[in-house]
């Protein structure tokens, strides 16, 4: 490993996150996330009767980006879009990124029987 590639990984490498509930109807809990301090952003929804995570709009609409079944871990693309699950360019976050945030959501959810009101984290 070069010194090259060693800093683009860790330029891809997410050290922090801090998801906060905004909204909840139903079974469907929304998220504001921040990364690695509020550098970039992005919001997701639990449904909490389907086990997903969806990536959705700050109005709470489903953007195609990424689905995660929260029972199989199988992540759903849109139809056409890059199957890069590292790529940041095109929606400010990587499929990576939403796969971790959702499963520690996901342990929160469970681990105390209602959505959790904030998930933060730390790696490093």
């Amino acid at each position: 490993m070069t010194a090259e590639t060693a800093a683009t990984e860790e330029d891809l490498t997410m050290m922090s996150f801090c998801a906060m509930l905004t909204s909840s109807l139903g079974d469907a809990h929304q998220y504001h996330v921040l990364l690695d301090g509020g550098e970039r952003k992005f919001h997701l929804t639990l449904v909490t009767n389907k086990r997903e995570t969806l990536s959705t709009t700050p109005e709470g609409i489903p953007d195609t980006f990424c689905k995660l079944s929260l029972e199989t871990g199988k992540m759903e693309i849109a139809p056409g879009d890059g199957d890069d699950y590292f790529d940041r360019e095109t929606h400010g976050y990587s499929r990576e990124e939403f796969a971790r945030v959702s499963v520690h959501i996901r342990t929160g959810w469970v681990r105390d029987g209602s959505p959790p009101a904030t998930v933060v984290k730390y790696f490093g």
